[in-house]
């Protein structure tokens, strides 16, 4: 029961992440604490810059969530300056980077913008950005579709749109390890199962710098790219997407079942029926737009390194998720050095 439990947990895990989200009742499924991993400590035997490296604008203007803590303590060791973004995009301003960095748009809105949704990023705003990346300019924009339209004006520019289905791959499943059974599992993306592509990005520089192994802590699947776009990421043939709104419903449900019973087992979930086949789905591509680049991941845990605590029916869960899991920091590094000019 306990598994079964974690699994759902591994997979809402995104929808109950804001506390400024409006409740759900499936946060009395588990208490859940999130906070930057103060611990970690990126170390690089080789910067990629020396010295006034890249100008990297960090995205904090759009409901963003803010554990990007780690994301700029390995990047500035890496080389690249970080300036934040509190304003809407102007061409103006984008132009001073080389790199526009946007990480979970959306997480953390009011209430009132909850209640009736408007696009995070405007027309105007989405414009200039496609401009400025057709100009030389890079972009990594990393999230999932967690939010109604929480990208979407700028996706639509660049010619992306996410499912706004919840992924689940059997083939992906892996624990954290042996010793924590009780954790909640990560959807591991390897080499060896070949979901990932031969591009520079997962070479690297060097073979030192190859990548192996990514861990997600969920994923979003990618609908639509534009053609020239390389999957850099992709599921099994066994994957299938299911509607989000089913099944949150179908487990509050279950919950308040339990609750009312007092019963401490229940059923199976059968959602079969509610699922579609998503073969080979993608979660990340890279492209190029006119003389610049861009990177789309259906996720940002890869960049972050943050500690997840909940007590799940009394069991404490502690893991640490992010740039520590598999060669998720290698992959950031070389999506930063794809953008940036440095890997071709």
């Amino acid at each position: 029961m306990v598994k079964r439990w974690l699994w759902l947990v591994a997979i809402l895990y995104p929808l109950i992440v804001s506390a400024q989200q409006p409740k759900q009742s499936v946060e009395r499924l588990a208490k859940t604490q999130i906070d930057d991993d103060e611990m970690y400590s990126p170390k690089l035997a080789r910067p990629a810059y020396v010295e006034a490296g890249p100008v990297v604008l960090l995205d904090e203007a759009h409901g963003n969530s803010h554990f990007d803590k780690a994301f700029v303590k390995l990047v500035s060791m890496d080389g690249y300056r970080v300036a934040v973004a509190r304003e809407p995009f102007r061409y103006e301003e984008l132009s001073k980077a080389k790199i526009l960095v946007i990480m979970n748009p959306g997480r953390f809105m009011p209430l009132t913008w909850h209640e009736n949704p408007q696009p995070l990023f405007t027309d105007v705003e989405a414009a200039a950005v496609k401009d400025w990346i057709a100009a030389g300019g890079s972009l990594l924009f990393a999230s999932g579709s967690l939010e109604p339209k929480s990208g979407e004006m700028l996706l639509n520019h660049l010619g992306v749109a996410f499912s706004q289905d919840v992924l689940t791959d059997h083939d992906l499943h892996q624990a954290k390890g042996a010793a924590q059974p009780s954790v909640p599992q990560l959807l591991t993306f390897t080499r060896e199962k070949e979901m990932l592509a031969i591009h520079s990005i997962l070479a690297g520089r060097t073979e030192s710098e190859g990548v192996d192994t990514i861990a997600l802590n969920y994923a979003s699947t990618i609908v639509k790219a534009p053609n020239n776009a390389i999957v850099l990421l992709h599921c099994s043939e066994k994957a299938v997407t299911i509607p989000r709104d089913w099944l949150v419903k179908k487990q509050e449900a279950e919950a308040r079942k339990e609750v009312k019973n007092g019963a401490t087992e229940s059923q199976p979930i059968t959602m079969q029926s509610f699922s579609t086949p998503a073969p080979k789905a993608p979660v990340a591509v890279a492209f190029s737009i006119g003389k610049g680049r861009a990177v789309v991941v259906g996720n940002s845990s890869f960049l972050s390194s943050v500690l997840f605590q909940s007590v799940l029916r009394g069991n404490p869960i502690s893991q640490k998720v992010g740039l520590g899991d598999g060669d998720n920091q290698k992959f950031t590094l070389n999506i930063m050095h794809w953008l940036s000019g440095l890997l071709e």
